[in-house]
């Protein structure tokens, strides 16, 4: 799985992150200059301008329950950002994460 940030009209990129072992990399939100990322057991916040994580949760998988696997784009509001699941089938309700953006802190998963 690959992040990266281009410009307009460029052919190489600005900057670029290569994860290894992290499929279903959910569409990446761009709230003013940062952006929010989520993939396989992996949520995050970087920055725009350089692609350095603010903040990021990488051990979020639950192999045996199957959690965390793939994620919706992330809802971005004003001091938190909350990360759903896409659910495995309809019968499970997905779980979520929701993070306080000024600092990373978990306030609910």
């Amino acid at each position: 799985t690959y992040i990266a940030r281009y410009e307009s009209g460029a052919s190489k990129p600005v900057w670029k992150h290569q994860f290894r072992n992290r499929p279903n990399l959910a569409t990446p939100v761009v709230d003013g200059e940062l952006v929010y990322v989520s993939m396989l057991g992996l949520v995050g916040e970087m920055r725009l301008s350089d692609g350095t994580f603010l903040w990021k949760y990488e051990d979020l998988f639950d192999v045996h329950r199957v959690r965390f696997a793939r994620f919706n784009p992330a809802m971005v509001f004003d001091s938190t950002v909350v990360f759903v699941e896409i659910p495995r089938n309809n019968t499970v309700k997905p779980d979520s994460i929701r993070v306080r953006t000024r600092d990373g802190l978990i306030l609910k998963r």
